[in-house]
């Protein structure tokens, strides 16, 4: 418990303090698991990524990373173009929009159209024990999509398991209807 609070407090102190130097919406994901941890240690996983329209659903733009993130790595998307230029990066999207399915490359402007209909609003992952070479059960915060129509689901901003505790909340940003999006993985 001293554990989970030590580091939701640290995070709410980072993110205060982030928001003042962003101007626009951002998505940051920070790998904390314990590498030595004495339960298994050193996960690392791999991740979609998810925005969506918070009135009605669609569009829905989801991206998987394209490398993995290790334990003591974090990563920060400003959006979708420009993407694959983060520490982690994502080098496609696919956005539904209830009607239809397109894939677009990161660096292709059709993704701008997408930008302000949409807010960063989910994240699911599965992760990898070394220990025992196993993958866990998925990590599923935040907004997820059925992939069909205007179906969108709420798995809530927190997860825990028997291995993984992942945390999501947003911080205001510093423009006018911006807000940041932090995962924090421990």
């Amino acid at each position: 418990m001293k554990k989970i609070l030590t580091t939701l407090l640290m995070s709410l102190v980072f993110g205060f303090a982030q928001a003042q130097y962003s101007t626009e919406d951002e998505m940051h994901i920070y790998n904390f698991t314990d590498p030595t941890s004495p339960s298994g240690g050193y996960r690392f996983f791999t991740g979609i990524v998810t925005a969506i329209n918070p009135n009605n659903c669609t569009p829905v733009v989801q991206g998987q990373t394209a490398a993995y993130i290790y334990p003591g790595e974090s990563t920060v998307y400003k959006k979708f173009q420009g993407s694959g230029a983060s520490y982690i990066p994502i080098n496609s999207w696919t956005v539904y929009t209830g009607t239809s399915t397109q894939t677009y490359n990161q660096s292709q402007v059709q993704l701008s159209i997408f930008e302000p209909l949409s807010r960063w609003g989910g994240f699911l992952a599965e992760y990898l024990d070394v220990a025992t070479l196993s993958y866990g059960q998925n990590i599923q915060i935040g907004y997820g999509y059925s992939g069909s129509g205007s179906t969108c689901y709420n798995n809530g901003l927190n997860h825990t398991d028997s291995y993984i505790n992942a945390y999501s909340f947003y911080v205001l940003g510093t423009a006018p209807n911006q807000e940041n999006y932090y995962v924090i993985i421990q």
